[in-house]
């Protein structure tokens, strides 16, 4: 039952940390959770369950982003902006928040050297949109999750 309820506390959590933190204390509350293989099957479960979640809301936000930075560059001549705050309010009411910073920060955008959003992923560490050595296919196996602006006409 303490699973449960745990699970259902972490889905309306504001943010990872938050999230992660109320799993780790519902299930290691558990009588013997950690004993039984269910129990750890549940566990591990509704952690990538959750995790998952966030990571759709980071793509999303992302994605909004995306989409507000080239509206914006199509009525500047092309031109990117030079921050996330030149979008408001025209295209974006008001920047999306990362879902894995725990202090409910913007989600990070950088001009040069390439333009790119980005989150700081489940690290919780700001690596200033690292993206090397990772798979081009997976943005979740970087230090940052990054999401590249392809510069207009491209």
């Amino acid at each position: 039952m303490e699973n449960d309820e745990a699970v259902m506390r972490a889905s309306v959590a504001p943010n990872w940390p938050a999230a992660r933190l109320i799993l780790s204390q519902g299930f290691n509350a558990a009588k013997d959770s950690g004993k039984h293989p269910i129990a750890n099957g549940m566990r591990s479960t509704a952690v990538n369950g959750a995790l998952d979640e966030f990571r759709i809301y980071t793509e999303r936000r992302a994605t909004a982003i995306t989409l507000a930075v080239r509206l914006y560059a199509a009525d500047h001549g092309g031109t990117l902006p030079a921050r996330l705050g030149d979008l408001k309010p025209v295209y974006l009411s008001q920047i999306p928040v990362d879902p894995f910073a725990p202090d409910e920060r913007e989600l990070r955008y950088i001009l040069s050297p390439r333009p790119v959003v980005y989150s700081i992923s489940e690290n919780g560490i700001d690596d200033g949109g690292d993206d090397t050595g990772a798979a081009e296919t997976n943005i979740w196996a970087f230090l940052d999750a990054v999401f590249p602006l392809a510069p207009p006409g491209r």
